[in-house]
């Protein structure tokens, strides 16, 4: 009966709020910008070609350059810290307001309270 009830509102407030809510548990709807996925092996070159190819994909954006240069930082460092990556996946969402970078790797947890010896950085 709770089930029905759910479900019957769901439907109700997707008609009510014009299709901006959606499923069961009424989810906002979350249509602005661009998104581009990508996943690549865990090495330097493919880290370097995709920072290329987020610099074209934010053409449009007066901040393509900074954003490609900071993530093709960011998955150095991954490779670097990591004996063995196997993959990383990249996602950014370029919209109207804001640049979002979500980046997921099967390396090690970083950790910057915990002291790790085995990290080390060259300056």
């Amino acid at each position: 009966m709770t089930l029905l009830f759910i479900y019957l509102y769901s439907r109700y407030a997707n008609r009510k709020y014009n299709d901006e809510y959606e499923g069961f548990f009424l989810i906002k709807q979350n249509d602005n910008g661009k998104i581009f996925e990508y996943t690549i092996n865990g090495n330097i070159n493919d880290a370097v070609n995709l920072s290329a190819e987020i610099q074209e994909f934010l053409s449009e954006n007066k901040s393509a350059t900074l954003v490609s240069m900071a993530i093709e930082e960011m998955l150095t460092n991954i490779i670097n810290i990591n004996e063995n990556v196997d993959t990383i996946d990249i996602i950014v969402r370029d919209s109207d307001e804001y640049i979002l970078i979500s980046i997921k790797d099967s390396g090690i947890d970083f950790n910057p309270i915990v002291e790790n010896d085995n990290l080390e950085f060259e300056f």
